[in-house]
Parts: C-alpha cells; structure tokens; sequence
C-alpha cells in the first residue's frame, strides 16, 4: 500500500503465499454474510437505472481461496478471483469447482489482467489495506465499466463468546503479543474509514451499522486455529522457529482458559465476525 509502506514485494506481503497459510486460510476463516453479498449487488444494480448488461461480470481482488467470491456466483453471470498466491487459488478451485461461472487467475492489484471496461463490480474482502491504493484504484478505473462498482469490506478480529461471556479483549491480547502487525493494519482499526477515496461517489457502512455479522459454532481449537491463519503468526514462526510458535499457542491457549474461567481441553465457544464496507461507484456519464 502506497500510502503505509512495508511491503515486501511489489507492495505486497508474500506471506499471504505461503502453503501451509493458505491451508488455514480456507479451513478458519469466515465468509463474508449474505447480507452483505446482497447489500453490493442491490447498490450496484440500483445505479444503473434499470440497464443492466447483457452479461456480468464481477471481480474479486485478493480473492485468497475464494472465500468471498463464490458468494457472487448466484448474482453475476462470470465471477474471477484473482490473488498472487498459487496455492490460495488453487484451494479455491478445488472448493469451488462446482460452481462453473467461478474462475481463478493468478495476477496482482496492481496489473489486473482484464480489458479496458469489461468489468460491473469489483470487491476486496480483508485485503484492500494490503494493496498499493494508487496504483490499484488507476486499475479499477480502466476495468470498471462505467456505473461500476468498487466494494472493499472486512472484519477487525473475532467476537468469541463462550457461556455469554465474550472473549474480545483477550483475543486482542493474544493479537497484540505477537509484535509483527505492520502499518497497513491501522485500516482495520479504523474500519477503512481512512482510506482514500476512489470515485466521489462513496458510501460507507460501519460494523456497528451494517448488520454484517456471520456467527458460528466452533471450539477452542477452531479459534486457536483461526488465530494461526494470521499472518503474524507465521511471521512469528519464521523469525523464532516452530518450538516458539506452539508454545506461543499454548500460552494463548491458556489466556483463553483463564479468560473463561474453565480448565476445559476443548469448551465449545461461538465465532462471530463483524463486517464493515466501503463502496464507490465510477460516474455512469464521463
């Protein structure tokens, strides 16, 4: 991201390429929820005036293994999720090979492979703060077709809740201990409200005001699980070796315990994650 710096290649974190995250990524991490899926796809249609082309077409940047975009598929006659990650997209067309109008490109934000205004909507789930925000909206504007729309949502960490006590703060603890969170997170603090504009045409929905929550049931293990989808982490591993990473785990695992006041190997908890979102729409006449 032009704007934060700390990138490693290209403006990108090539963490996010790695194998064993990409494993993760797709076994812990949530899917953005309906509502949201429907709320993009509504603002979309609802700028075009009843002309909606003859074929649609949406693109999700920084797709990973296609968490977000096959949630289009039911919407948009082609959906293309693009990510610099082999092994993250290849995650996602085994998952979602059913779905025949969903593909997977390898490609960056910055260079988008697609030509000049063939493109209706484009969305970035929990990657835009990654991105080189210039270079990526210049892209945007040559793809989008006019009326198009560019959506980037995300979420600020878990809600955990065991027995209606909720887990926020400790999680938060667990995050900040690891030390290898770099300056494009403050988006996520901020819930991308200081990101900068890309067409004057901006709305945005908070978390607290979007009603995009998704909430599931899960253990322990699974929030531990999720906590070892983050990027940190493996930062962490690669820097202090895999002795550290599981004893850092345990410790967590421990925070955790004592956070619930429960000795308990694997206490069911729920996982609820809290969606906020910024779209822009290209003028419809230049």
């Amino acid at each position: 991201m032009a704007e934060s710096g700390g990138s490693e290649q290209d403006g990108h974190d090539m963490v996010f390429a790695d194998a064993s995250l990409a494993q993760r990524y797709i076994t812990f991490r949530p899917q953005p929820p309906q509502a949201l899926v429907q709320r993009v796809t509504q603002h979309w249609k609802a700028g075009l005036k009843g002309q909606l082309p003859e074929k649609s077409v949406l693109v999700d940047v920084g797709c990973g293994s296609g968490q977000s975009c096959h949630q289009f598929a039911e919407h948009f006659d082609t959906v293309v999720g693009v990510d610099i990650s082999p092994d993250q997209l290849q995650q996602g067309r085994e998952r979602y090979k059913h779905l025949l109008n969903v593909s997977f490109v390898e490609g960056s934000a910055e260079d988008l492979p697609f030509a000049a205004s063939s493109v209706d909507v484009i969305t970035v789930c929990a990657a835009a703060h990654w991105f080189q925000l210039q270079n990526f909206y210049r892209q945007v504007d040559g793809v989008l077709r006019p009326g198009g729309v560019l959506a980037v949502y995300s979420y600020w960490n878990a809600y955990p809740i065991y027995n209606s006590i909720c887990l926020r703060d400790t999680i938060m603890q667990v995050w900040e201990g690891l030390g290898f969170w770099p300056q494009q997170h403050q988006h996520l603090r901020t819930g991308y409200t200081a990101l900068p504009a890309a067409y004057a045409d901006d709305v945005y929905v908070s978390a607290a005001e979007g009603g995009f929550e998704v909430s599931h049931p899960s253990d322990l293990a699974g929030l531990l699980g999720y906590c070892s989808s983050w990027s940190a982490l493996l930062k962490y591993q690669q820097k202090h070796g895999e002795e550290a990473l599981q004893d850092y785990l345990k410790q967590a695992k421990q925070q955790l315990q004592k956070a619930m006041g429960t000795t308990e190997e694997n206490p069911s908890i729920t996982l609820r994650f809290r969606y906020f979102m910024r779209m822009w729409r290209k003028p419809l006449v230049l």
